[in-house]
């Protein structure tokens, strides 16, 4: 079962390591984030420019130990999807003891600033009915961007924009 409410406002007051009044929710609590980085130049940012098709990863503020019965799913906040935002994370395993990672893509065709202190991302918790064996692997106590790769910027949104003024051309 998913956490809410109480349960949920419990979780995270003894689970989330930096979290911030008003940041629980009904469901979730919103993941602040606290860096940007941009593998390719292999440097930390507190504020970033997303080009279209640009691909950073964030690292949120809050460490999130995930207790024996518990893992964690990210997913984006309304306002970020509505900006043009996609995301991909992992499923955080009982046992878990991390900062909330987490790569993000600007999928639309405008430019998008992010910043240290802003929330695009949010947690919700899942309760197991039985305690499992907790997670242990490389990537237990986290607290770096370790072992991130290269992307290379899509551009897809530019690529439509031209075809769509290419379209408009051979039609007038």
């Amino acid at each position: 079962m998913y956490l809410a409410g109480n349960d949920l406002n419990s979780f995270v007051k003894e689970n989330v390591d930096g979290y911030r009044e008003g940041s629980i929710g009904i469901v979730s609590y919103d993941l602040i984030i606290n860096e940007i980085y941009d593998p390719n130049e292999k440097a930390t940012y507190e504020r970033y420019q997303l080009n279209p098709g640009d691909t950073v990863f964030v690292g949120s503020n809050e460490t999130v130990s995930f207790p024996d019965d518990c893992l964690g799913f990210v997913n984006l906040r309304n306002s970020a999807v509505r900006m043009g935002i996609g995301f991909y994370s992992p499923v955080y395993h009982p046992g878990h003891r991390t900062r909330i990672f987490t790569r993000i893509k600007n999928e639309s065709s405008d430019i998008i600033m992010i910043e240290r202190g802003q929330s695009v991302l949010s947690l919700m918790i899942y309760q197991l009915d039985h305690h499992v064996e907790p997670y242990s692997g490389k990537y237990t106590d986290q607290f770096d961007f370790a072992n991130v790769h290269k992307f290379e910027s899509t551009k897809l949104p530019d690529v439509v924009r031209l075809e769509k003024a290419a379209k408009k051309i051979e039609d007038s």
